[in-house]
């Protein structure tokens, strides 16, 4: 199982096939796993994305922002897995007009 790990990062994807041949899956696998990831984007444009596991999972929540693309979900168990905190102190510090 192929994924991406994302430290309080941003990422932008554009025009890429992802094609998941293994279906050797987690209970809680993920193509995007989003770490410290609450006031960050993944843009994903264009992309098309075959999968037998999630497409994202966040425990502090994540933004994205997707355009023109297609992701087959039949074989995986859910498009993604998402939590989130009540503590928004996080934005208290961001500047204004931050997306």
């Amino acid at each position: 199982m192929e994924n991406f790990h994302l430290f309080n990062s941003d990422l932008e994807i554009e025009n890429i096939m992802f094609e998941e041949e293994d279906s050797l899956e987690e209970q809680h696998g993920s193509l995007f796993n989003l770490h410290n990831a609450s006031a960050k984007m993944l843009v994903l444009h264009g992309c098309m994305f075959n999968l037998n596991q999630q497409l994202a999972l966040s425990l502090e929540g994540a933004n994205f922002k997707m355009s023109s693309s297609l992701i087959n979900v039949s074989q995986s168990p859910g498009l993604g897995t998402f939590t989130y905190s009540k503590d928004c102190t996080i934005y208290k510090s961001l500047p204004l007009n931050t997306f």
